[in-house]
């Protein structure tokens, strides 16, 4: 693994130079042709990056609703390049196949040359390859972006990528990089508090502490565990030196340097048990303050939690249904333990089951040594949040019933079984009623979630909109001037859909901000480009790329060829969406695992939806409106 730089970082520019020096030296070893690795292989890979992957599933979530705008991808890579995950702008994936930009395959400097995931590891620094500064001819049609992700003892254990056209130059995009990049580190290390474990904040300004400017430290009594790169930094310290470190030692010795700093400590009220995952309970910019209209819809879902019954959120991606579900469990009066969420979407299938219902050591292989509690016994006491509970895969929803119905979990290679206590809030943006409907979701389970079913408001229905974004960008400004808005460009923020609800708008005012200079009023025409997207593709769009075992099935589709004539000119969302999954396989000659990268979806998703289109065509039903609401 790689280890930390120092604070005097090299230029962008030198770095690619140098970077293209380096492969002038090795260029007999460098081809455009990748290196991937098979799938029982990545497999492998998964299993063994699972604490990577489990602390940057929300991040590479969250990034990817941001970066997907603007025709770019999210990639996250481990520690020598090869790439795990990918999510983001579908339609870019086309061309991202073009350089082999997916998962397994590594794109180190002496595999890929001069690229920025590779020359990111090589210089331990964050780093923009644009265009023609990529050594290789046929990776030039990309602009990339990748920080180094570092885990609390310094030490470099993957890269966070944001990759774009090459025509498009992004130039926020290196910071929103570095910024996702920090808020895993952040997670993992906060990860290791226990009770007897606390966790210090630092800074040399009292007015930052506690802020996503200060310094990080666990402590166990007044020994340090570890730190994170900003507390190093202003300790004046290596990082990697710093864990088993004493904490007043290390204090004197940053007073008695040659430029003496006086630092603010801030201890943090609460501790969190041993297998509690990190999750702010404080409203933040990740979290936005609900609306009136959100307030109306809460009342009544707070009051049908206190009576123990499963709350089930019903709403658009990116319409706050996690921060709805925050503000359950905060105002819940009895059920005061940890919230505990996952994403079913967001994570690998093959991940999915060990991630909820955790593992004994040596289950499978790259199980951890000690074992994983998983998310289950983790929520024990609190709340447990299912996030797009629709896309949990059939399999596994016959064993969360069972453990709904028994109250206790049994891990994976585990004979024990491990009772239970918490309180259930599951998501979807898709209706469960459609899809018990259609055979991809279990009756019985369906039941058990909907207890109570809260609709959860879009953005677009604020009626206090233009106030929130004011109030939205003063927030995200953290600290700094926030951007003044002209009349015209607030009313035009104001008027717009919002399709991607409030990770778009985060989007729009982050590039604001990042673009913002001193004195300069945003006039209407100056601000980011705002696409024309209908919400209801948000199914198809936010996809969770990781492989599956699944193989190259052909047949599944060639009742859908058959279909005489052509498809209409798509109108609606369903035949959009019928149009392009024939021209994926039509493109990639029935190659299942092409066109499911190429529309943006798991195989074994594109799997599930051939077999309702082929199901369809059998029926005699040839257009695909007449069942707009089958798989939105």
């Amino acid at each position: 693994m790689t280890s930390l730089p120092s604070f005097c970082p090299q230029t962008n520019e030198t770095m690619w130079r140098q970077s293209w020096e380096r492969c002038q030296t090795m260029e007999s070893e460098l081809s455009a042709a990748p290196r991937d690795m098979s799938q029982g292989a990545l497999r492998q890979l998964l299993e063994q990056q699972h604490h990577l992957m489990h602390h940057s599933s929300a991040a590479v979530q969250d990034l990817a609703a941001l970066v997907h705008p603007h025709r770019s991808l999210v990639l996250l890579c481990d520690a020598q390049g090869t790439v795990l995950q990918q999510a983001g702008d579908p339609h870019f994936l086309q061309r991202a196949e073009q350089v082999a930009l997916r998962a397994g395959v590594s794109w180190a400097e002496n595999h890929r040359g001069t690229n920025a995931i590779g020359t990111a590891l090589v210089c331990a620094q964050p780093i923009k390859i644009h265009g023609s500064q990529h050594y290789l001819p046929d990776n030039r049609i990309l602009s990339c972006h990748a920080a180094p992700i570092y885990d609390p003892y310094g030490q470099i254990i993957g890269v966070l990528d944001i990759s774009g056209p090459s025509e498009l130059e992004h130039h926020y995009a290196l910071d929103l990089a570095q910024l996702y990049a920090r808020q895993i580190s952040r997670q993992m290390l906060e990860s290791l508090c226990t009770p007897t474990r606390r966790l210090l904040h630092l800074h040399t300004d009292p007015g930052l502490l506690n802020s996503a400017f200060s310094g990080r430290l666990v402590l166990e009594d007044d020994m340090i565990v570890a730190a994170d790169e900003l507390a190093a930094h202003l300790l004046r310290q290596d990082w990697q030196e710093l864990p088993g470190q004493d904490l007043n030692s290390v204090l004197d010795q940053a007073k008695n340097t040659s430029r003496p700093v006086t630092l603010h400590l801030s201890t943090a009220t609460k501790t969190r048990p041993p297998v509690r995952p990190v999750q702010t309970q404080s409203v933040t910019a990740d979290t936005p303050q609900l609306s009136p209209q959100q307030e109306n819809a809460l009342e009544p879902a707070v009051r049908a939690m206190q009576m123990g019954l499963s709350i089930l959120l019903s709403g658009p991606s990116g319409s706050g249904k996690e921060r709805m579900a925050r503000e359950l469990h905060r105002r819940h009066k009895t059920q005061s333990g940890p919230f505990v969420a996952i994403n079913c979407a967001a994570l690998p299938e093959s991940l999915i089951e060990a991630e909820l219902f955790g593992y004994e050591a040596g289950a499978f292989t790259g199980a951890r040594r000690q074992g994983y509690a998983g998310k289950l016994r983790q929520a024990h006491g609190g709340v447990l949040f299912l996030d797009e509970i629709g896309d949990m895969p059939v399999g596994l929803q016959s064993r969360l019933l069972r453990v709904l119905q028994e109250r206790e979990v049994q891990a994976l290679g585990s004979e024990r079984t491990h009772r239970l206590d918490f309180q259930l809030i599951s998501a979807s943006h898709q209706p469960l009623e459609t899809l018990v409907c259609d055979g991809r979701f279990r009756a019985d389970l369906y039941f058990r979630l909907q207890d109570y079913i809260c609709k959860v408001p879009s953005l677009r229905e604020r009626a206090d909109l233009g106030d929130y974004i004011s109030k939205e960008l003063t927030v995200l400004a953290q600290g700094q001037a926030a951007p003044q808005l002209h009349p015209e460009a607030l009313q035009r923020l104001q008027d717009y859909d919002w399709p991607g609800n409030y990770r778009q708008l985060r989007s729009v005012l982050l590039q604001i901000i990042v673009q913002d200079t001193p004195g300069r009023l945003w006039r209407a025409q100056d601000l980011p480009a705002l696409p024309c997207l209908r919400s209801e593709h948000n199914s198809m769009m936010a996809p969770t790329l990781a492989p599956d075992s699944a193989n190259r099935v052909i047949s599944n589709y060639t009742a859908i060829s058959a279909v005489p004539g052509t498809i209409p000119k798509a109108q609606t969302l369903k035949e959009q969406e019928y149009a392009a999954v024939q021209q994926a396989l039509e493109q990639h000659q029935g190659n299942i695992s092409q066109a499911a990268r190429a529309l943006g979806l798991h195989r074994s998703t594109l799997h599930r939806r051939l077999k309702e289109m082929t199901q369809l065509i059998t029926a005699g039903d040839h257009h695909p409106e007449s069942q707009e609401s089958a798989w939105q």
